[in-house]
């Protein structure tokens, strides 16, 4: 056997092949700062779930292959305040159902479920103050979801 040849089997040898099959890794964010929808969903829960003392939080998935391009799943955790406990209780999970790119596109998908299916369960109470949180028909955009009023999206 030549030099060459022993020598590319030593390369062979010390190259790993990239292990197959789908990896997933788990990421807990309490918040998202970036978020414009993150601030929409908190001014929602601060103002017509206050009776809950709700937090949140987003459990976003990240999704790896060798061979295929890595995709982000998040759901949004909404949990209630147990006083006698003094825990929080998980009351619900809100989902989306593509796969996107990047982390913050993901929240930005959860947060969307999870804003509409919190309009739903409180729809009594909102239906009288549309033009604060629900979406609207703006001239430029259309029906959008506007920014909060009178809320620091800050806070």
């Amino acid at each position: 056997m030549s030099d060459d040849e022993e020598e590319e089997d030593a390369i062979q040898e010390d190259e790993q092949a990239p292990t197959m099959g789908w990896t997933t890794k788990f990421y807990y964010k309490p918040r998202c700062e970036s978020s414009i929808s993150h601030h929409r969903l908190k001014g929602i829960l601060q103002t017509y779930y206050a009776d809950w003392e709700a937090a949140m939080e987003y459990v976003c998935d990240e999704h790896t292959h060798p061979l295929e391009d890595t995709y982000w799943k998040t759901r949004v955790c909404i949990y209630i305040r147990d006083e006698e406990k003094e825990a929080y209780l998980l009351d619900s999970n809100y989902v989306h159902h593509a796969h996107r790119a990047t982390m913050e596109d993901s929240i930005e998908d959860a947060v969307a479920e999870a804003y509409m299916g919190l309009y739903g369960r409180r729809f009594d109470d909102m239906k009288e103050d549309q033009y604060q949180f629900l979406p609207r028909q703006h001239p430029k955009l259309e029906w959008a979801i506007m920014d909060p009023e009178s809320m620091d999206p800050t806070t």
